[in-house]
């Protein structure tokens, strides 16, 4: 009888527990689905928010390109070069570019980095770079406000380095008040940015805006070292090799071009002389041509002269006859 009242109970308890879970179970799926829910209606909205900045960050570029920055008058020759957010037009892209090249040789022949060299870049990314340029000071002065502003605008739509520089500005206190936790939520939404995740192994080590853990601190250093960075500098070796190539190929192209250019200039000279030699063969043969028609009008006025003479003398010994004859 005991027994069988312990079987009961047990399992009683054992339905009891299995309907607890069950319900805790479906409680965490209702709840994993709304925040998926939420997380996706946020991603929604991004979207919308990006797909306005579009259309706006394109003509704050050409406002600041009009108004002398030599970024945004860069970032604007590509924009036409390349048709984004603009129709594509070869002439207008040459018309900024060489406007920036008159002021800032440096910037318009090192605009695109070594690791973006040969494929497309989008205008956020460009933003990105402008931004950090301006924040240390590379090709244009170093100026903070114009790094946020740069780093703003391609946050806007989402780019992660932005989102790095905006990051750093926060954790050193360079163009925002300091503010470690700030930057902390900036840097991890840039965390495959070198500059990203060299700040948060420092945070973790320090326990700036986080609490100080050494482990993920060594865990940021070494992906940056062992991934990210080896990753950026094979790339960059692999399009210096193409630049390389691309600078060989043209330096053998010109000289062709210029051997070419000699061979047909001596074909041309050799021609030149032939044609003088031919003028001055024709020439000496129309003297002499000259000469003979002279000689020969000379020699027919002897003859004739001759003859003449012959004939007066003739004339002359018939009259003597004549008188001769009249004599006796």
């Amino acid at each position: 009888m005991f027994k069988k009242i312990f079987a009961l109970l047990l399992t009683f308890l054992l339905a009891t527990n299995f309907l607890s879970v069950n319900a805790k179970t479906k409680e965490e799926k209702a709840a994993e689905k709304q925040a998926n829910k939420e997380f996706e209606l946020q991603q929604k909205r991004e979207k919308e928010l990006a797909k306005i900045a579009r259309r706006t960050n394109i003509l704050k570029v050409e406002e600041w390109a009009n108004n002398g920055d030599v970024q945004a008058q860069m970032i604007l020759s590509y924009a036409y070069s390349t048709g984004q957010r603009v129709d594509r037009d070869k002439k207008i892209a040459k018309e900024w570019q060489d406007k920036v090249s008159a002021t800032n040789k440096d910037l318009a022949e090192n605009f695109i980095p070594l690791e973006y060299f040969g494929r497309k870049i989008k205008l956020p990314r460009l933003y990105g770079l402008a931004a950090s340029r301006s924040q240390i000071g590379l090709y244009v002065d170093q100026n903070f406000d114009d790094a946020l502003r740069w780093a703003e605008l391609g946050a806007s739509e989402f780019d992660t380095l932005s989102f790095a520089i905006i990051g750093v500005a926060y954790y050193t206190g360079r163009g925002y008040r300091q503010d470690f936790k700030k930057a902390i939520e900036f840097l991890k939404k840039a965390s495959d940015e070198p500059i990203a995740l060299n700040l948060l192994s420092d945070a973790y080590a320090k326990g700036n805006g986080v609490d100080q853990d050494l482990e993920k601190s060594k865990f940021y250093a070494d992906y940056l070292n062992s991934i990210v960075q080896p990753k950026i500098d094979k790339q960059r070796e692999k399009n210096q090799e193409k630049i390389d190539k691309q600078h060989e190929k043209e330096s053998k192209n010109a000289k062709t071009s210029a051997d070419d250019k000699k061979s047909t200039d001596d074909k041309k000279n050799s021609a030149d002389d032939k044609k003088s030699n031919d003028d001055k063969k024709n020439s000496t043969d129309d003297k002499k041509s000259t000469d003979d028609k002279k000689n020969s009008t000379d020699d027919k006025k002897s003859t004739d002269d001759k003859k003449n003479s012959t004939d007066d003398k003739k004339s002359t010994d018939d009259k003597n006859s004549e008188k001769n004859s009249e004599a006796k």
